[in-house]
């Protein structure tokens, strides 16, 4: 009987569409009809194929782990044909007694493990929290506990661990579970104190303690990279002491993390109402507002809020700024939207090149989202400015054609047409660097970043720009090591930035065509880990980043100019 290598998707990555997954439904496996891709993916775990080897189920499953998809491959052993048992014992009955013994021993062994091991599955799962629904669910992440740098995850325990008072008058359940508690056995103290306060609501003593437990169990889950975990312990706390802002600030920390922004606004709004105090709430909001929803107003009146409860945050204050900066400039522009894209523009003159921006882009979204793996839920904000403009808001060097700060921003004098490679490599560019800092949750190196930022634009078919060769690198190719270059390149000469950027360019071309493209994915996977990328090339290639350029640095030889 020959054995299937049987590839099966899961779902999908949490804020991930299905458009990469049905292209690559209906180009590679041949899924023609649109309403069969979609059921396969919605009605998940479904079986999309069965791969006659290893290696094949191995290549499907990473094509479309880089489009969002989350697959399982098995292998199941053939079920021999019932006559062959029929056989196999009629010819066992032929041989001694004490073989036969020995084999019926072995199987009420397996059967009584089996039993075991099903009764404390059990068990562990009727002491599994639930967690309530607030606007979405959350996906698995399975993945990797997401932290954004722009919100650090920082899971510590509510207040200091509660110890008995000699006065206190507890019964013998309470009095275990803060015992249990003393002995850091948490998850024997959660079970307690859940039971009990399903009996004894409102109990002073019995929620404090629960809170603690609860943030000691979550810090264990985030740790280990199960976010969902973490959320849950907390909002099963929240049940308990619904205002808790302590606990709806860290869920909503938690949420920010895998970006259900939709979430983490909810808890963080939740939060203030309990009374939170936290300067950081009010800028985490303000980043939402202001990278997510497109609403300066409200950024701005959070930023002002977090101010007032701490003056002395100079980032806070910059931040502020910095809006108040741009909406003087843009106050009256007007905008063309997409699905995907929010374009602002100032005048009816630049409202062709602001259509033109919007058509390629979703061309980009569509195109770099499928090789790298994700697409942006959130509309991504483009803004187009005169070039006086342009340096007065991003103060970027003058060989800077555009730049992306949470925003795409660009000069529009003398936008050309659609089909100009030109404008078709600066937007795919710039797109690039929205799905790598999403991925990497804005961790990755600059070499990487903006390496694949120039394959992906050379990648859309435009010419490659005419200076990207290595022998820009000069005689005797003095290549700058490739961890001088994870430092921005803006504080660059022009002579120093081209050398960089070249460098960048040619060593992600090397990664992808010695590894492939799938490779460079898993790694800004790996590096939005929080991994350095030295441990984040090991996992993925095998080899560290010392010996990776001396590959590199062989490959630049080989290819020549």
């Amino acid at each position: 009987m020959t054995n299937k290598y049987k590839v099966f998707i899961l779902g999908l990555r949490a804020g991930v569409g299905t458009e990469g997954v049905e292209r690559f439904l209906a180009e590679s496996l041949g899924v023609a009809d649109e309403a069969e891709r979609k059921r396969l993916i919605f009605e998940a775990p479904s079986l999309l194929y069965e791969a006659a080897t290893q290696e094949e189920a191995d290549r499907i499953r990473d094509r479309l782990e880089t489009v969002g998809a989350r697959i399982e491959i098995k292998n199941p052993l053939p079920r021999p044909d019932p006559q062959d048992l029929i056989i196999a014992l009629q010819s066992d009955l032929q041989h001694s007694s004490s073989r036969k013994t020995g084999q019926f021993i072995a199987i009420i062994a397996f059967i009584l493990i089996v039993a075991v091991v099903v009764f404390f599955i059990n068990k562990i799962a009727d002491r599994t929290p639930t967690v309530k629904k607030r606007l979405s669910t959350v996906k698995s992440h399975n993945d990797r506990a997401l932290q954004e740098t722009e919100a650090p995850v920082v899971i510590e325990p509510s207040g200091k661990a509660p110890v008995l008072d000699p006065k206190d008058e507890l019964d013998n359940e309470l009095a275990g579970a803060y015992k249990e508690i003393e002995e850091n056995n948490y998850p024997r103290a959660w079970k307690i104190l859940t039971a009990y306060l399903e009996e004894n609501t409102n109990h002073p003593k019995a929620i404090n303690g629960l809170k603690y437990v609860a943030f000691q169990l979550a810090r264990q889950a985030y740790k280990r990279g199960d976010v969902q975990g973490a959320i849950q312990y907390l909002d099963t706390a929240l049940e308990f002491a619904p205002d808790a802002p302590e606990l709806n600030e860290q869920i909503g920390a938690l949420y920010y993390a895998i970006k259900d922004y939709d979430n983490a606004r909810s808890y963080f709004d939740d939060a203030l109402r309990a009374g939170s105090t936290n300067p950081n709430i009010h800028l985490s909001l303000a980043r939402i507002y202001y990278y997510h929803d497109n609403d300066m107003l409200l950024a701005q009146e959070h930023l002002s809020s977090a101010l007032e409860l701490d003056p002395s945050r100079k980032d806070i204050e910059a931040f502020l700024n910095k809006i108040r900066s741009e909406e003087s400039i843009e106050g009256d522009f007007q905008a063309a939207e997409s699905e995907h894209f929010v374009v602002k523009y100032e005048g009816v003159e630049d409202s062709d090149a602001a259509y033109t921006v919007l058509y390629i882009l979703d061309e980009a979204w569509s195109d770099v989202g499928y090789d790298l793996g994700d697409y942006p839920p959130d509309s991504v904000v483009v803004i187009l400015y005169t070039k006086k403009q342009f340096k007065e808001v991003t103060r970027a060097p003058h060989w800077a054609g555009a730049i992306y700060d949470g925003r795409i921003r660009l000069p529009v004098a003398g936008l050309p047409d659609k089909k100009d490679d030109d404008l078709r490599r600066v937007l795919y560019h710039e797109y690039t660097h929205v799905v790598v800092h999403r991925i990497t949750n804005g961790r990755c190196p600059v070499w990487l970043n903006e390496g694949l930022a120039q394959f992906m634009q050379v990648r859309s078919g435009a010419s490659p720009d005419p200076w990207m060769r290595p022998s820009v690198l000069g005689s005797g190719r003095s290549i700058p090591s490739l961890r001088s270059l994870s430092a921005p390149f803006l504080n660059l000469g022009t002579r120093d930035a081209l050398r960089a950027y070249v460098t960048s360019y040619f060593a992600v071309k090397f990664l992808v065509d010695e590894y492939g493209l799938t490779y460079a994915s898993r790694l800004l996977e790996e590096v939005g880990k929080g991994v350095s990328v030295d441990m984040a090339l090991r996992e993925v290639i095998g080899i560290g980043i010392t010996e990776f350029e001396q590959r590199f640095h062989q490959y630049l030889d080989d290819i020549g100019d």
